[in-house]
């Protein structure tokens, strides 16, 4: 990141991380509001664009362990849900349920214990021909490969939509297709596992991979409108 201007807006930038087992104040709760209202919105227009006559059920959100974004200055401009299940979850959890027996059998034939979850990847559409923002969904992708190891899960698995080349990135990023691929939501998807993420290959994501994870906010620790140094 030598580029100062890039370098500049970097330090404006925060990986935020709220953790959804554990809100336990009302700081932490308006947070979870204020990213379930951006959330909402982002996806009820994605849902418009693929030609569901729906708005997005709330639950999609709250049922998620964790909501990972990173914020420009106070603005969000990239999130990520992710959760943590058991084997015991395969077969039960709403999460799976979403999918058709052979995304179970899929999940189920693997020989892991727990997985990881990512899910309803966002980007904010304003920046997605800057620098360095247009690089942040590679990046909080990439990011969960910290998040592998702190919850000790074996596997990480995404549903990857093919329209939007998610599953051809998450191709270099060590993902693979664990069967066959299919649709959800109208739109083609990709059914991807990775044992062990590494990040997306550009020095741009690995440097702020780096930079985001050593300096990131756990909010339920930390507040909301540090300034990353």
């Amino acid at each position: 990141m030598k580029d100062m201007d890039v370098l500049f807006k970097v330090k404006k930038c925060s990986y935020v991380i709220l953790d959804q087992r554990r809100i336990d104040d009302e700081a932490a709760k308006a947070v979870q509001r204020r990213f379930f209202l951006w959330w909402r919105a982002y996806w009820n227009e994605i849902l418009q664009t693929v030609g569901i006559g729906h708005e997005i059920d709330p639950d999609e959100f709250y049922q998620q362990h964790k909501v990972t974004a990173i914020l420009y200055e106070d603005e969000i401009i990239s999130m990520h849900l992710l959760s943590i299940f058991d084997r015991s979850d395969f077969s039960s959890h709403p999460y799976f349920k979403k999918f058709d027996t052979s995304f179970i059998k899929g999940i189920s034939a693997l020989s892991v214990n727990k997985i990881l979850t990512l899910q309803y990847l966002a980007f904010n559409p304003k920046y997605k021909k800057e620098k360095p923002f247009m690089y942040f969904p590679m990046t909080i992708g990439s990011l969960s490969m910290y998040h592998q190891q702190l919850e000790n899960a074996q596997a990480i698995v995404s549903v990857a939509r093919k329209d939007l080349g998610i599953s051809n990135a998450l191709a270099k990023m060590n993902f693979s297709c664990f069967q066959e691929d299919g649709v959800y939501n109208n739109t083609p998807v990709s059914y991807q596992i990775s044992f062990e993420v590494k990040p997306y290959p550009s020095d741009m994501v690995k440097d702020l991979c780096l930079h985001f994870w050593t300096n990131k906010i756990d909010f339920n620790n930390e507040i909301i409108h540090k300034e990353v140094a």
